[in-house]
């Protein structure tokens, strides 16, 4: 949190915090960490995508979360991230 609170408009801070958030089950928490910022999802890393992807299926923004995470290349993300995004088409 204090990373997020030093360089607000870091993506990598944002979506750490967001994931850490997520694991520890507060869905809601993780999804406020991108309050307030706009992103060019399209452009960012695809661990980041896949990320925020997950964030917003365990919000129930499933349809959100399929189009950010539904272009991916799946072959460029780690085993960990792949498996926060499997059950999206």
């Amino acid at each position: 949190e204090d990373l997020v609170k030093q360089f607000p408009d870091s993506l990598a801070h944002r979506t750490t915090l967001a994931l850490v958030l997520l694991k520890q089950g507060e869905a809601t928490a993780a999804l406020k960490v991108y309050d307030g910022r706009e992103y060019e999802w399209p452009r960012a890393l695809p661990a980041h995508r896949a990320i925020f992807a997950a964030v917003l299926a365990a919000n129930g923004r499933k349809t959100d979360a399929v189009k950010i995470a539904g272009p991916l290349p799946r072959e460029s993300l780690r085993r960990e991230e792949l498996a926060l995004i499997e059950t999206l088409p």
